[in-house]
């Protein structure tokens, strides 16, 4: 990816809506749920939920949204333990 005049590598994740198993039309506790449990070929779903909003918020930008979701996903890991 190229961000002005510097190249830099990247990395994306792209969702087939059309997948069975896609789960963009959750509610907000069944998505807390399912990345506080889950893991994909990349990590625990949770490690990266706090990665983005980490690296985020050191670029400036804060998604209420996905900080909230990030708080939610902590506190089902608490109970889980």
């Amino acid at each position: 990816v190229t961000a002005g005049d510097v190249k830099v590598k990247a990395l994306t994740f792209i969702a087939n809506t059309r997948h069975a198993a896609y789960a963009g039309d959750l509610d907000f506790d069944n998505t807390a749920r399912l990345i506080a449990c889950c893991r994909g070929a990349k990590g625990h779903n949770a490690e990266y939920l706090l990665n983005t909003v980490r690296h985020l918020e050191a670029l400036g930008m804060r998604d209420a949204r996905m900080h909230k979701l990030y708080l939610r996903v902590r506190q089902l890991q608490a109970v889980q333990v």
